[in-house]
């Protein structure tokens, strides 16, 4: 299960206003593997604004009331290691919530964690964003056996070969 602080905004009501950036990609929400994760950002983020309001940089304090840790729904987070990369797996099986004859959508992130965005034979960067069926990954038996299959087809292809090689030649030049 994966976790999010959802913020209260005035024309939105309650929503995930906390994002991660990652240069060359699109921000999007942050999402905590536990709840312990999510309490301690947000009591970290709690105790830097009330600082810096009695330092006079902000007018007034965060009020913790403004702030709710819930249980994100779609995503959940698995974890892998293949030739020793561990990757992270976010995967929403009803994308946005929908369900239904020709709205099978489930979305799936692939991320190298450690080494940090290291490539992937699907992804140069470390990154990938990918959406299919549900029943696509179901055929698998899941996401992480998913993911673990198409990093593993792609690894056989010439390219994934060549840059392995690549790698592993050292170049005087």
């Amino acid at each position: 299960m994966s976790w999010e602080v959802l913020t209260r905004t005035e024309s939105g009501g309650l929503i995930n206003t906390w994002t991660v950036s990652e240069h060359g990609q699109e921000p999007r929400p942050e999402i905590f593997a536990t709840r312990e994760d999510a309490e301690q950002a947000l009591a970290k983020f709690l105790d830097e604004g009330t600082l810096a309001a009695a330092a006079g940089a902000l007018e007034t304090a965060p009020d913790p009331e403004d702030y709710v840790i819930k249980s994100a729904f779609p995503y959940q987070v698995h974890r892998l290691t293949w030739t020793g990369i561990e990757i992270e797996v976010r995967y929403a099986p009803a994308w946005l919530g929908m369900t239904g004859p020709g709205r099978d959508v489930a979305h799936l992130e692939i991320e190298t964690i450690q080494p940090q965005r290291a490539p992937l034979p699907i992804t140069e960067t470390g990154y990938r964003s990918h959406f299919t069926s549900k029943a696509a990954v179901e055929s698998y038996g899941g996401p992480l056996d998913f993911a673990k299959a198409w990093i593993e087809d792609e690894a056989a292809s010439p390219e994934w070969q060549a840059h392995q090689a690549a790698h592993r030649q050292m170049s005087l030049f």
